[in-house]
């Protein structure tokens, strides 16, 4: 009768507490068990006893899970996006500035672009630097190999930055917030200005061309011009009138030494 009551009274417990707690523990915790019955297996069959050590309690499993967690976040590289809300009347095309600013201070965003801006947040590897803003100091770094640490070094001292706004490291060249930037506003008008030099280049070269086609033209026509003007001349000649006369007949009398000449060929 006690044992009924107390197998009963153990039942109801049981369901008592799965209905209390998620099932997600549950199920690991029979994962755990099979885990567990699987590693006290061993060549010689089952063991007989289990370790209190091979049994984890849900805090391990929770601390199990975290460092996981954890090792997939150091191994990658997250982008958290933080929501802000524009508006409590939900309208389109409406900004609350002072709520806005509001949720920038809670979510720590303009204290995050503070610590930034007093650190040196933007970073480039020498070679990058040195392949993106070689165009900033010409002639400055010959076409053969240099180290890029002091390639970075010459570049710097030729641009005369202040020594505040960077720092070179052992691999990069870090920059105080806001200079990057700047080097990139620069290499931007320095290559509006080298593109205009080449077309100016361009259409120096295609109006040089253009004029010395338009003087060929010229001398060509000219010569034309001239030609005509001398044959006008020459057709109201009276040698050249008796010469257009006689050429007919010259070229009868030799097509007729030609026939002569291959029926002696012949006959021969």
């Amino acid at each position: 009768m006690q044992r009924s009551i107390l197998s009963k009274s153990n039942v109801n417990q049981h369901e008592f507490v799965s209905s209390r707690i998620p099932k997600a523990i549950w199920k690991d915790a029979e994962i755990v068990s099979m885990s567990a019955t699987a590693g006290n297996e061993t060549s010689f069959g089952p063991a007989r006893t289990v370790r209190k050590g091979m049994l984890r309690t849900v805090s391990q499993l929770y601390k199990e899970s975290l460092i996981r967690l954890m090792s997939v976040l150091q191994n990658t590289n997250p982008n958290f996006v933080r929501c802000i809300i524009p508006n409590h009347e939900k309208k389109a095309g409406r900004i609350d500035v002072p709520l806005v600013l509001d949720q920038l201070k809670c979510n720590g965003v303009l204290e995050g672009i503070r610590i930034c801006r007093q650190g040196f947040p933007s970073r480039v590897p020498f070679q990058e630097f040195r392949q993106r803003y070689e165009i900033l100091t010409p002639d400055l770094i010959s076409k053969g190999y240099m180290d890029g640490r002091k390639a970075t070094e010459l570049m710097v001292q030729r641009l005369e930055m202040d020594a505040e706004l960077y720092r070179i490291g052992q691999s990069k060249i870090f920059f105080k917030a806001g200079v990057l930037a700047q080097l990139e506003e620069d290499r931007d008008l320095r290559l509006t200005a080298i593109m205009i030099n080449f077309q100016a280049l361009c259409r120096c070269y295609l109006a040089k061309k253009a004029v010395q086609q338009r003087i060929q033209d010229i001398q060509a026509i000219r010569i034309i011009q001239r030609n005509c003007v001398a044959y006008l001349k020459l057709r109201n000649w009276p040698w050249w009138r008796l010469f257009t006369k006689v050429r007919p007949l010259l070229s009868v009398t030799r097509q007729e030494e030609i026939l002569a000449a291959k029926e002696a060929e012949l006959r021969t």
